[in-house]
C-alpha cells in the first residue's frame, strides 16, 4: 500500500515537475514574469533490508518568444542554495551529496525559431544509492539554471532554480526478505 503511495505521488509529482517550466526571455529588450513553479516532493524509504523510492524529475525549458538564433540553455546543481533556502524558509534540509546525483542532459538547446527545447534535463538517484540518505530525514535538491548561451537572457524576475525535495521515512523492525 505504501509503496503504491509512493509510486502514485512520484508520478503527479513528476508530471508536476515537467509543467513548471524555468523561462528564458529571448528578447533582449523584454522582461518577463511567471508564477514560482515552487518545489517538488519525493519520499525515500529505508526498512532493515532495502531502500526504495523513484527520485527522478525532468525540467524542461522555453522561450516567451520564438528564438531568433540558436539557445543554449546550461543546467546544474547548486547545494550553496540549500543554507540559504534553510534559513528563508526555517527548514533543515541537507543537500544531496553531487557524486549519487546523475543529470542527464544538463545542456537543452531551443532551435532558431523555436519556443521550447525538444529535449528535458533529468536529473535522478539510483535506487542503489538510495541507502545513502541516511543522515537526515529531508534532503533538497536545488536545479540552477546557470547560464543561457546565444540570444537571450536570464529572466530577472524569477529565480531560475527549481527546487526538489526527499522525504526520508525510516522503518524500524524485524523484517525478512521473501
Amino acid at each position: 500500500m505504501f509503496m503504491k503511495r509512493i509510486l502514485y505521488l512520484s508520478c503527479i509529482y513528476q508530471l508536476l515537475l515537467v509543467c513548471a517550466i524555468i523561462v528564458v526571455s529571448c528578447g533582449n529588450e523584454e522582461v518577463y514574469d511567471i508564477p514560482d513553479p515552487g518545489s517538488t516532493v519525493l519520499e525515500v524509504l529505508h526498512t532493515p533490508v532495502s531502500s526504495v523510492g523513484d527520485v527522478k524529475m525532468k525540467v524542461s525549458v522555453h522561450c516567451t518568444n520564438k528564438a531568433n538564433g540558436e539557445i543554449q540553455a546550461v543546467f546544474a546543481v547548486d547545494n550553496t542554495l540549500v543554507e540559504d533556502y534553510n534559513i528563508i524558509h526555517e527548514t533543515d534540509y541537507a543537500a544531496v551529496p553531487i557524486e549519487i546525483l546523475d543529470m542527464k542532459n544538463p545542456i537543452l538547446v531551443i532551435a532558431s525559431n523555436a519556443m521550447a527545447a525538444k529535449q528535458e534535463m533529468e536529473i535522478s538517484i539510483a535506487e542503489e544509492n538510495l541507502a545513502l540518505l541516511k543522515n537526515a530525514d529531508r534532503y533538497l535538491i536545488p536545479i540552477r539554471l546557470k547560464e543561457v548561451l546565444g540570444n537571450a537572457t536570464l529572466s530577472t524576475t524569477t529565480s531560475n532554480v527549481v527546487y526538489i525535495s526527499i522525504e526520508v521515512t525510516t522503518v524500524e523492525g524485524n523484517y525478512q526478505e521473501g
